[in-house]
């Protein structure tokens, strides 16, 4: 597994293709720019000019919405996952 470093988040991308409701959503219809995942690995946080570490504000499991040109896509142990800084998350869903 990568260890993510400063404040990057390791995610696990979900292709959603079907609503919640089971409905088949088109590549048209479908959210451009964004893509929905799993956090499996958040860094330690990231320096700021005050000295003090700022962790990321979410946690191993956590779902989250985020932009896909922030996004570096990796393979590792032939599991496709995505590095995206926290600014590019643009946040949590419940």
């Amino acid at each position: 597994m990568i260890h993510p470093l400063q404040d990057n988040i390791i995610i696990t991308p979900r292709i959603e293709h079907t609503s919640e409701g089971g409905i088949l959503i088109p590549e048209t219809a479908r959210e451009k720019g964004t893509k929905r995942g799993i956090v499996c690995a958040v860094g330690p946080g990231k320096r700021h000019d005050n000295g003090q570490v700022y962790r990321p504000n979410l946690n191993e499991g956590d779902r989250v919405l985020y932009y896909v040109e922030g996004a570096t896509e990796i393979e590792d142990a032939g599991k496709k996952f995505d590095i995206v800084e926290e600014p590019f998350i643009m946040g949590r869903i419940e």
